[in-house]
């Protein structure tokens, strides 16, 4: 099942995101992250370590990465680096996006 959301919370350790149905904790996913500064996306395999209800009614997922290619691992964390720095703080229209 393939579904596209916005990115809740993105680290180069894993990444929160809002689905529609609930996936229970321990489940393998894959995901690509759409990354502006990158102007690509990185796909990672991980693990989900929290589900939780959303008052929306959708289901907020935690996703542990165990599966990066270490390039893309250190693009990422710089991307975040720089994209949330107060001292480099650059603005942006488009949101982190990935398809889980």
């Amino acid at each position: 099942e393939r579904h596209v959301t916005a990115t809740e919370d993105v680290s180069a350790g894993g990444v929160s995101i809002t689905v529609r149905n609930r996936v229970e904790k321990g489940n393998r996913v894959e995901v690509e992250i759409h990354v502006p500064l990158l102007k690509r996306s990185i796909k990672a395999g991980g693990k989900v370590v929290r589900c939780t209800p959303t008052r929306g009614g959708g289901f907020e997922l935690g996703i542990q990465f165990d599966r990066i290619d270490p390039r893309d691992q250190i693009a990422l964390n710089e991307s975040i680096e720089q994209f949330f720095s107060p001292k480099k703080r650059i603005r942006h229209h488009q949101a982190w996006h990935r398809k889980l």
